[in-house]
Formats: structure tokens, C-alpha cells, sequence
């Protein structure tokens, strides 16, 4: 049952069996099997189903109405276990695979310059919920502070979009930046991630600042960051993405700014998450001190 409760939860905020599979390292059909099953024992209903979106499922009235207390028997559950486990030698931190690869690990070997006895594991599952059932101990999320009402949040580093290519692209004389047109065949890398922020803009907002179009053009979908930025560096396009995603990139040269002269801030910012209670936690300071250094320091 317990099982069943979980994937509930899951499914619900994720919107899908993938999303919630994803996180409880299942399958979608494993997924699917519990939620039938815990319908069968409850005798209800538990979810409506859209006919497109990226999040498909939708709890019903009767769902919606239990899973504020769902929610926190898991947490607490999730809290009495982890006080059960022997302490740890390492911190769990958790961001998105896309946010680990493209901005912590080129800053790892800094952490263990400054920091060798600091053992650290990176999670890339669904950080919010890791932090609130003890299964991390913090959190780099893209968000806003109301987005996770029942932990804690400092700001890190705002974020704005940029579109980026290989240089071959614009070291050509298919290219003029100058005046801000584009190579005609240059294809246009989308990034349809089901959990982009909701002001992110797409090529076609992009494109209009600078009068262009998007039409008579190749597009690329790819639902994810880290293949649509990989896409780029591998020269077959432009990508629409997060600067601090590429920042390292464009430092050593294999991106290049597609038009430099065009930023497009997010209203969004990344957070530090953790559970309330624990801002001044002694484990935790060395590496949200140096997370902060970081993102303070830009490079």
C-alpha cells in the first residue's frame, strides 16, 4: 500500500507515469499497476486524463483533497527513516542532470581544492521532493520561493536565456551579426523539456526581438537540456538555453554567442533548498558557502 501511496504522489505532481517513474525508479507501467491498485482499494478515482499537455494527468476533486495529508505522512515517514540511518560521511546535493552537468561539475575539482575533506554525492532526481522526505540534503532548484511552500530557500543567481551555436557558424559568410541575420540553413534547436520555467521565450519571441523569423527554417525538438546543448556543441544548430548551462562553453570557446547583443532574463532565479531548520546547520555551511562563492563570482 505503502507503494501505492507513493506513486500517487508522485504521479500527481509530475502530471505523468514517466515523470513519477523517473523519480521512484520504476517503470511507467510499474507506475500505472499501483495507482489502478490503489484505486481498487479506495474505491475512487484518482486522476482525470487531459488530452495533451506535458502534464496529462490531473488529480480528481476527491484526490486533490487528500493529498495535502499524503504528502506530510510521507515527509514524516521520510524524516523517522533517515533519523533511523547512520549518519552519513557525505552531503547529498540534488539539481537537474542539465544543472549538474553544465555548471557543477566544471566547478568540482574547486570544491575539493578548498574543500578535500568535503564528501559530496549529486543527485539528479526531482530535487524538491528528494530534500523534503531526507533523501538530500540540499537543493539547486530553478524556481521561486513559493514554489516550495514547505522548505526552505536563499537565492543563488538569477538566470537569463541565450542562443548559442558552434563558431562555425558565425565565423562564416553565410553569417552577419552586425546586422543580425542568420545563416539560411542554420537549424533551430528547441528545447521541449516538460519543466522549463514558464516565461522561457521560443525561437519565435527570440527571433522577433530582432525582426527575423522562425519560418522557412529547420527545427530540432529534443525534450532534453542537456542533449539540446550537447546538439550545439556538436554543431547541429543553435540553441535556445540557459547561460549558466553554457557560461563554461562560451568561456573555452566551443559555443559562441548566436547574437551577444540579445539576453532575454528569466523572472525565475536559482535557489539553495533545504528542509526548515537547518540555514545555519553546521554540516551544511562549507558547501552552501562555497555554492554562494560560486555563483557569486560568475565564471
Amino acid at each position: 500500500m505503502l507503494r501505492g501511496l507513493q506513486a500517487f504522489e508522485a504521479v500527481a505532481r509530475h502530471g505523468s507515469y514517466p515523470g513519477a517513474a523517473q523519480e521512484l525508479g520504476v517503470t511507467p507501467a510499474a507506475i500505472g499497476q499501483q495507482v489502478r491498485s490503489l484505486e481498487a482499494w479506495t474505491g475512487a478515482v484518482l486522476f482525470q486524463r487531459l488530452g495533451s499537455g506535458s502534464q496529462r494527468l490531473v488529480p480528481t476533486p476527491t484526490a486533490r483533497s487528500a493529498l495535502p495529508q499524503l504528502e506530510s505522512g510521507l515527509d514524516q515517514i521520510a524524516l523517522a527513516l533517515g533519523q533511523l540511518r547512520r549518519p552519513s560521511d557525505h552531503l547529498v546535493l540534488t539539481a537537474s542532470q542539465a544543472f549538474v552537468s553544465g555548471w557543477l561539475l566544471p566547478r568540482l575539482d574547486r570544491l575539493s581544492a578548498s574543500h578535500p575533506q568535503l564528501g559530496v554525492r549529486l543527485d539528479t532526481r526531482d530535487a524538491p521532493a528528494d530534500i523534503a522526505r531526507g533523501q538530500a540534503d540540499l537543493g539547486i532548484c530553478l524556481g521561486r520561493p513559493e514554489d516550495w511552500p514547505t522548505l526552505t530557500s536563499r537565492r543563488l543567481m538569477g538566470e537569463d536565456m541565450v542562443a548559442v551555436c558552434h563558431p562555425r557558424w558565425v565565423s562564416s559568410p553565410r553569417s552577419d551579426r552586425d546586422t543580425g541575420e542568420l545563416p539560411g540553413d542554420l537549424t533551430l534547436i528547441h528545447d521541449t523539456t516538460p519543466d522549463a520555467p514558464g516565461d522561457t521565450p521560443s525561437w519565435a519571441q527570440w527571433l522577433g526581438r530582432q525582426s527575423l523569423s522562425s519560418r522557412q527554417r529547420r527545427h530540432l525538438q529534443i525534450d532534453s537540456t542537456a542533449a539540446v546543448i550537447q546538439a550545439a556543441l556538436d554543431g547541429h544548430g543553435a540553441a535556445l538555453t540557459r547561460r549558466a548551462l553554457v557560461a563554461h562553453h562560451l568561456q573555452a570557446g566551443r559555443l559562441t554567442h548566436l547574437a551577444p547583443q540579445v539576453r532575454w532574463p528569466l523572472s525565475c532565479s536559482y535557489h539553495l533548498v533545504h528542509r526548515p531548520g537547518e540555514a545555519e546547520a553546521p554540516h551544511l555551511q562549507p558547501l552552501v558557502g562555497w555554492l554562494e562563492q560560486q555563483a557569486a563570482a560568475g565564471a
